[in-house]
């Protein structure tokens, strides 16, 4: 009786994803068309299970959580609904994805699940759906606000009712830099004194590197209203090899509130850094920053946010000042396989000297293309034009520097849970980067082959 208690909700649902099974491509039976052709014929478990290899396939496309909790709620299995629609939920904060999470709560059951299906009922209504759904949710809050909760139905586990939820990744690598340094092509500097020779130490030297990078996150979301709380922690650590002076450690954090609507959101967060060389304070930072995400159409969303920095640099105060950048973005994907992405956008510095100050403008561009057995290949593309704001005495010019940055690479899932919570990757990529500048000393080139093993929780 309860997989027919919400019909027009099934059937609105179906009929939109069918509608969108398109464009993920006609031209052969993937795993995602033939879940939905499974769903459309009410067959969920199958559905599900092909959802779950669609998903081991294209683990980048947060529609498939969408599908699969469709599926799920379909089989009445409403614990693995709630997880794959709340992740789905962060990534496309829409009606249709609120509504079949809203039916998963409504049955998993519980004062707090009722609560939370109550909460994205009322959410949908207020998104003016069609009237037969709109009827039916109406029908379906009078029940609960009558009975309570909906008969025979079983509690989720407390992490899974809760307003709170909480992830991170944990990553380990090694790297062979070819110049970590940044030392300068040449030997010889011109300077407005002749030509000088570099001292040896200044020169490339490769080395290899370890690192280890742990991320974590948090997001509370606000029961009567589309905010939620946001905070992000990142320590990263490199420990390089034959230039043994070279030891980094870096921390960053975030904070703040954000909007979230259906193809809307918009945070605001304060920021801290602290970054550490040789043992040594080597820079922190603080600011406020604030990112804006429109979803043009399910498959093309845009982006635009800015951010301000007050930097501090104990051991070089005359390069203690501000920092200024905005950044615009999309990113486009077609099909179930191509993902295109561009950022770009101008970043101002300015330093307690202006030898130290520059105006900066960068371009990026990324191609992913999915591949069979959970691999994926990207390229990308990375240009920065940085115009310092005064001459550097020594060498008799204003600074000018271009970087180019090329890098290729693969990510293998070699393992995922099935919740998709937590997932074991491996990512291989190179990376060439050319800095042509009128001043000899800084104009480098390096190559950086690096190997990650990564796990997602």
């Amino acid at each position: 009786m309860r997989k027919h208690a919400f019909p027009v909700v099934y059937i609105f649902l179906c009929a939109f994803a069918l509608s969108g099974a398109c464009a993920l491509g006609e031209d052969r039976e993937s795993s995602i068309r033939a879940g939905m052709r499974l769903l459309s014929e009410k067959n969920f478990a199958a559905a599900y299970d092909a959802f779950l290899r669609a998903k081991e396939e294209h683990p980048e496309m947060v529609e498939i959580d969408f599908m699969l909790g469709l599926a799920a709620n379909g089989k009445g299995d409403y614990a693995a609904a709630v997880g794959a629609l709340e992740k789905a939920l962060e990534e496309m904060p829409s009606s249709r994805v609120k509504l079949e999470l809203a039916t998963a709560y409504a049955f998993s059951g519980g004062s707090e699940g009722i609560s939370r299906a109550k909460e994205l009922f009322t959410e949908v209504l207020a998104d003016n759906p069609p009237p037969a759904v709109a009827a039916n949710i109406r029908a379906i809050l009078a029940r609960m606000d009558e009975r309570g909760e909906i008969p025979g139905t079983a509690a989720l586990p407390p992490n899974q009712r809760s307003g709170h939820s909480f992830g991170g990744r944990l990553t380990t690598g090694v790297q062979y830099d070819s110049n970590p340094k940044g030392g300068p092509a040449d030997t010889l500097v011109s300077t407005i004194l002749g030509d000088m020779l570099l001292d040896p130490t200044s020169r490339p030297e490769s080395s290899l590197v370890w690192t280890n990078q742990l991320q974590l996150n948090h997001i509370y979301r606000f029961s009567s209203a589309p905010l939620v709380w946001k905070t992000d922690a990142t320590l990263y650590t490199a420990l390089y090899g034959r230039a043994n002076d070279m030891g980094l450690l870096l921390t960053q954090a975030r904070t703040g509130l954000a909007y979230e609507h259906e193809r809307f959101s918009l945070d605001f967060l304060g920021r801290f850094n602290f970054f550490e060389q040789d043992s040594e304070a080597g820079m922190r930072s603080w600011g406020v920053e604030s990112n804006a995400h429109v979803r043009l159409l399910d498959n093309w969303l845009a982006v635009a946010g800015w951010r301000h920095d007050v930097k501090v640099r104990p051991l070089s105060p005359s390069r203690d000042g501000t920092n200024d950048s905005v950044h615009f973005g999309t990113m486009f994907i077609l099909g179930d396989r191509h993902r295109f992405t561009l950022f770009g956008g101008p970043e101002w510095e300015r330093a307690r000297i202006d030898e130290d100050s520059y105006d900066r403008a960068w371009i990026s561009a990324r191609y992913d293309l999915a591949l069979p057995a959970r691999v994926t290949a990207y390229a990308s593309y990375r240009y920065a034009y940085s115009h310092y704001r005064a001459e550097e005495f020594i060498f008799g010019k204003t600074r000018m520097d271009k970087d180019h940055a090329v890098t290729l690479g693969l990510r293998k899932v070699f393992w995922m849970s099935g919740d998709r919570r937590r997932a074991i990757d491996a990512d291989l990529s190179y990376t060439y980067g050319r800095t042509r500048s009128n001043i000899e000393l800084y104009d480098y080139k390096k190559h950086v082959l690096a190997l990650d093993v990564g796990f997602s929780f």
